[in-house]
């Protein structure tokens, strides 16, 4: 079941991100904004993988970042603003996400004339967690062959100088 509910009028709003993998199973971004206008939001969902929900409203100026990092299917971010103006917010997630990654997350924020807010994610895909250890599984199989190669032919080396 979902229901959602979404209203935005900016006067300026602006945004800039970035995006760096290191390899196949890490990686880094970051995300900042900045708005000056009205919202009003109220978001919610409930399924048999998890619930996921968000409230909140306001009008003024809002500044705000956010980073993450993720590796072999793990990953965990954080996110911050600062606001003048008037309004507040709650959200938060457990469980499936669309995504197809497993979630924990929350955000509040509450702005009367100086506000702030912060919040965390933390994000588990099950598909990659499993690709990053088959990887590893496999990276050790070919060390354990090639260390064996190594010493067979070092036996090898020693029968015939002795032989």
């Amino acid at each position: 079941m979902t229901a959602a509910a979404n209203a935005e009028a900016w006067l300026a709003k602006g945004a800039a991100e970035g995006q760096v993998k290191l390899g196949a199973h890490a990686g880094a971004s970051g995300h900042a904004e900045a708005s000056v206008g009205v919202r009003a939001e109220a978001e919610g969902s409930a399924s048999l993988t998890g619930v996921r929900g968000s409230l909140g409203g306001s009008a003024g100026v809002r500044a705000g970042v956010a980073a993450s990092a993720e590796g072999a299917g793990l990953g965990a971010g954080v996110h911050g603003g600062l606001s003048a103006g008037v309004g507040a917010h709650a959200d938060g997630q457990i469980g499936m996400g669309d995504d197809g990654k497993f979630h924990l997350s929350a955000s509040r924020g509450l702005t009367l004339g100086i506000g702030a807010d912060v919040g965390f994610d933390i994000a588990i895909d099950p598909q990659e967690v499993v690709d990053t250890v088959t990887d590893v599984a496999d990276d050790v199989a070919d060390i354990a062959t090639d260390v064996g190669h190594g010493l067979a032919n070092a036996a090898d080396a020693v029968a015939d100088f002795l032989f």
